[in-house]
This record gives structure tokens, C-alpha cells and sequence, in this order.
């Protein structure tokens, strides 16, 4: 047996004390004043004949992120036309640009144009 093999089955051994790493990377919900880090998570030792746990935790206690505004929330979508040889201009600049490129060069020049007739400060 090799040394990764026998590093491999020592680190599959169950364990009977708690991972405590893993508590580290939990989140107490806002206002709990409960110290213990068993609070939320219950487990059952005879849940299956085959050794394997149970576990159930209480969703309503984990916090839970505001999903970011998408382009869709923020921009809106207009159609125009564009002369030849500026829409060639165009995809020279942006063929090798990142993501989004298009919309930014559309918006800095509306920008410009509207600041230039004192519609935006």
C-alpha cells in the first residue's frame, strides 16, 4: 500500500468528535443569542442501519443574500441605426474587448451629449 493510499483510508475513519472547522464557516442569524453551536442542527445516531446521519437544520435562521440587480433592472434597451463605417469603427474596438464593451462606448457618448446640453451635471 502506498503512502497516499494509507493517508487516504486514515483520513476516511469516522471521527466521533465534531469537525469544528466546519462550525467556523456558519453564520449566527442577527439576534441570536444562543451560544451553543448545536442551536440549529439536530442529529439522529439511529437514522439508517448503514452508519450514515441525519441531519436537519433550521432554513428560517440562515441569513440569506439580496440577489445583485441584473442589466435587464438597471438598462434599457433601444434600437437605432448606425452609419457603415462608424459600426466598423465599432467592432475593431470592441471585437477584442470584455463583456458589456458596447453598451458602456453607447452610454459614455449619450453621457457626453446630454452634459454638453447641461441635461446632466
Amino acid at each position: 500500500m502506498s503512502k497516499a493510499e494509507d493517508k487516504y483510508k486514515r483520513l476516511m475513519v469516522k471521527s466521533t468528535e465534531p469537525d469544528k472547522s466546519v462550525y467556523d464557516h456558519f453564520i449566527e442569524p442577527v439576534g441570536n443569542t444562543n451560544n451553543d453551536v448545536n442551536a440549529n442542527v439536530n442529529t439522529s445516531e439511529d437514522a439508517n442501519v448503514d452508519d450514515t446521519e441525519s441531519v436537519n437544520v433550521n432554513l428560517a435562521a440562515i441569513p440569506i443574500a439580496k440577489p445583485k440587480r441584473g442589466i435587464r433592472e438597471t438598462h434599457t434597451t433601444k434600437a437605432f441605426y448606425i452609419r457603415n463605417d462608424l459600426a466598423e469603427l465599432i467592432n475593431e474596438d470592441i471585437r477584442n474587448g470584455r463583456r458589456g464593451a458596447m453598451t458602456e462606448i453607447a452610454n459614455a457618448l449619450f453621457e457626453q451629449y446630454y452634459r454638453s446640453l447641461g441635461r446632466i451635471k
